[in-house]
């Protein structure tokens, strides 16, 4: 072959590995944005998990934006938010109950919260098991009931109810702890347990298990707040997600649809 022929396969064998490098380079660029890929990171309540899942597929598939969930007792959330990993910050903050977003706001953590729903305490009861229907049924019985610890809204809420109307020291003894509500109601489905003090939302989760409502729990009540975080590496679109969330047609509507009680 001639030098001349020689001269132009190298350079027709330079433009292809140009062209390849630049389509690789483009492909790296796409790949690599890491504050692109970086998921919005939520941190929300055990009891909140059936309607968080069903919103953030819907967001992914919406918007193409991933969405880490990241779910735990309140107190423990509010903890995480307290005190994130500097590349690791928090984009919203789903407590089951406002008083964690106020302890939170207080901190200056909460850009800004609007209210999604509300939920009651009721008495999830262990399938086959005989039928409550009075406090003193509950008290007088030999029962072992479920109830989350203190660092989860339900545990604290309910144990500074029940004080407050004497009711808390004959229930305390037949009492078993649990991380989380969520726990605390598949200890009752399970039989651990002969019933749980759960949230009304939660209890729905369980439709093959009597619910009573005691009018010894009533006052016992959580409004769920949804926060965006001042920490959040992306608040235009933790603003995003919170909209969707508040969307009547969106995020609502599956808290409607599972038994929340909506605040619109």
């Amino acid at each position: 072959m001639g030098g001349t022929g020689r001269a132009g396969v190298w350079a027709a064998c330079s433009v292809a590995a140009a062209v390849g490098l630049v389509a690789a380079l483009a492909v790296r660029e796409r790949t690599a944005a890491p504050a692109d890929a970086r998921p919005l990171v939520v941190y929300a309540a055990a009891s909140l998990r059936p309607a968080f899942t069903r919103i953030a597929a819907d967001y992914e598939a919406d918007t193409g934006q991933r969405v880490e969930l990241r779910f735990g007792a309140s107190e423990e959330m509010l903890t995480r938010v307290r005190l994130p990993a500097a590349a690791d910050p928090g984009d919203l903050f789903a407590p089951a109950d406002e008083s964690y977003v106020t302890a939170a706001d207080r901190l200056g953590l909460v850009a800004e919260s609007h209210p999604v729903a509300r939920m009651r305490a009721v008495l999830l009861l262990a399938p086959g098991r005989p039928p409550v229907t009075t406090w003193n049924d509950l008290a007088s019985r030999d029962l072992r009931v479920s109830l989350a610890n203190e660092a989860a809204a339900i545990g604290r809420l309910t144990r500074q109810r029940l004080t407050a109307t004497g009711l808390w020291r004959e229930l305390e003894p037949r009492v078993r702890g649990a991380a989380t509500v969520t726990d605390s109601a598949n200890a009752a489905k399970l039989g651990a347990v002969d019933a749980a003090i759960v949230w009304d939302a939660v209890a729905r989760q369980y439709p093959d298990q009597p619910t009573v409502e005691l009018p010894e729990l009533a006052g016992i009540e959580a409004e769920v707040r949804v926060a965006v975080l001042r920490q959040s590496a992306r608040p235009a679109d933790a603003e995003r997600f919170l909209r969707f969330v508040l969307d009547r047609e969106r995020g609502l509507k599956h808290f409607r649809d599972l038994g929340f009680r909506v605040v619109e």
